[in-house]
């Protein structure tokens, strides 16, 4: 594969499908998403080669899966868990995959272009007597970020293409989060996925010339030198006593919520860094300390009933003053 060869994998196809620009700065060249994280790399390997064969998921199989790919076993909601549920809900949808094929490269180009359409899809059936294809993506993060079947639809799409001599008259797609414990079915037909192709192709033919903020921008290769990001960094920089009409903040909003994740992403970051240094970090000028802080809680009955009897003579609304109310649980108590 040429490096400078023009190319669409499907894992890409839930941005571009918000943005048509979304891939623009670099010429749709080597599209990707972020790579998987140890974590997920863990998982897949364990799905493939011992949920799919239906060998027994056990903690000496999870541990040595772990040691594989230095992990932790009990990390990230715990490996095992995961082996567990990845078991659970392959069990619903075998039946689709009598004869599963794994992690097989497939592609094809895009009719009138010269992009690449191509991918790995985790697991892909062809049913040649009843005439249907399957294929299944397994995800591992803790965030449903946008729409995976858009990702499903082009997998089916690439499969229902490489196979026409079979013509395929539907696609079955399954999409399960172990981690979050989202599963999502959907049928797709061969007319559907021909319309599906023609929208891709719309939206490449409109990179650079059409774009979108959304909650996609947080995830977006190019968010640093998109001009909705630019326009909104430019109206935050500038006066903001310029006037605010609806249209601008249709515009710049998402695009600064997603500055705002990027922010506390970088946060959370710095706090992890600072604690496993040891919670200090000593710059050019100052310092930096880091000090996990424990919420305080308690049981508010027993506290107001020490506050009563710790003084006589309290008035009842200042013992109430110390208590807090959730004005949903308190609606909820008189439905």
């Amino acid at each position: 594969m040429s490096i400078d060869k023009k190319r669409i994998r499907p894992s890409f196809l839930p941005l571009l499908m918000k943005c048509a620009s979304a891939g623009e700065d670099r010429g749709f060249n080597e599209i990707t998403t972020n790579d998987a994280s140890d974590i997920g790399i863990c998982c897949h390997d364990i799905f493939e080669n011992v949920v799919v064969p239906g060998d027994s998921v056990t903690e000496e199989v999870v541990y040595c899966y772990a040691e594989k790919h230095d992990v932790e076993p009990d990390g990230y909601r715990g490996l095992g868990r995961k082996a567990f549920k990845m078991k659970k809900a392959w069990d619903k949808v075998k039946h689709f995959f009598p004869d599963p094929i794994t992690e097989q490269f497939v592609g094809y180009q895009f009719p009138g272009t010269d992009i690449m359409n191509e991918g790995t899809p985790d697991i892909a059936q062809i049913n040649i007597e009843q005439k249907f294809g399957s294929v299944l993506d397994l995800k591992t993060g803790e965030l449903e970020i946008y729409d995976v079947m858009y990702q499903l639809m082009d997998y089916a799409l690439i499969l229902m293409k490489e196979h026409s001599h079979y013509d395929l008259q539907k696609f079955y797609c399954f999409h399960f989060n172990p981690v979050t414990e989202f599963y999502e079915t959907k049928v797709f037909t061969r007319d559907q996925l021909f319309e599906y192709e023609k929208q891709i192709i719309n939206q490449i033919s409109k990179s650079g010339t059409d774009y979108c903020s959304g909650e996609h921008c947080t995830y977006c290769p190019r968010l640093t030198c998109c001009p909705l990001h630019r326009e909104a960094i430019n109206y935050i920089l500038q006066d903001t006593s310029r006037e605010l009409t609806p249209d601008i903040i249709e515009t710049i909003r998402p695009t600064i919520k997603a500055m705002e994740k990027f922010v506390k992403r970088y946060d959370r970051y710095e706090s992890s860094v600072l604690d496993q240094n040891g919670g200090v970090y000593h710059l050019k000028e100052h310092t930096l300390t880091y000090r996990e802080q424990k919420k305080r809680t308690f049981n508010t009955k027993l506290a107001l009933d020490a506050l009563r009897n710790f003084r006589e003579g309290l008035r009842e609304e200042d013992v109430m003053k110390c208590a807090k109310f959730s004005k949903g649980e308190a609606e909820d108590l008189i439905k």
